[in-house]
C-alpha cells in the first residue's frame, strides 16, 4: 500500500495526461464497473449474465468504436490500479459488458485447465467462436465449461 502511495504523484500526472485525450464519462464508467468485477463475480451466474445483457444493442458497431472500447479499458486499468486489477476475469467482464452494450457480437468464455501441473481458470471473449484480444489461443490450454450467452456450442 506504500508503494501505491508513493506512486501517486506520478500516477495523476499520467492520469492528466490520458483524460486529455479519454472520453471521460466511458473512462469513469469502466473504472467503476471494473472495481465491481469481483463482487459480480458472486453472483449466480444466471444474475450475473441478466446484468451482463443489460442495455445490450442488437447493431454493429464500426471497428474504430470496437478499439476505443478496449483502449479506454487499458487507461481505466492503467490509471485505476489497484482498484481495478489486472486479471483475465476483470478484463473479460468488463469489456464483455462494453462492448455488448455498443452491439459488440462476443460471447464470455470460462475454462479450466491443467498448465504446469497446476489446474488453473481462465476468462477471454470469443467472436464467432475465435478468441479475440488474445496472445495465445486459450481453447488450446483450457476446456471451456461455461460461456455467457450459453447458447454458443464449445469450441
Amino acid at each position: 500500500m506504500r508503494r501505491f502511495w508513493s506512486q501517486l504523484p506520478s500516477r495523476l500526472d499520467r492520469a492528466r495526461e490520458v483524460m486529455r485525450t479519454a472520453d471521460r464519462s466511458l473512462l469513469v464508467e469502466m473504472i467503476v464497473f471494473a472495481a465491481a468485477v469481483p463482487m459480480l463475480m458472486r453472483l449466480k451466474l444466471a444474475h450475473l449474465q441478466r446484468i451482463l445483457e443489460w442495455g445490450r444493442r442488437p447493431t454493429s458497431v464500426s471497428a474504430e468504436a470496437e478499439e476505443r472500447i478496449v483502449r479506454h479499458f487499458h487507461i481505466a486499468r492503467r490509471v485505476a490500479s489497484p482498484l481495478v486489477r489486472s486479471s483475465c476475469l476483470t478484463r473479460g467482464v468488463t469489456l464483455y459488458y462494453f462492448l455488448r452494450r455498443a452491439g459488440v457480437d462476443v460471447s464470455l468464455c470460462f475454462g479450466m485447465g491443467m498448465i504446469d501441473g497446476t489446474f488453473l481458470g481462465h476468462c477471454w471473449l470469443t467472436r464467432t467462436g475465435v478468441p479475440i484480444l488474445e496472445n495465445r489461443d486459450p481453447r488450446l490450454l483450457y476446456t471451456r465449461i461455461f460461456s455467457i450467452p450459453q447458447d454458443e456450442t464449445p469450441s
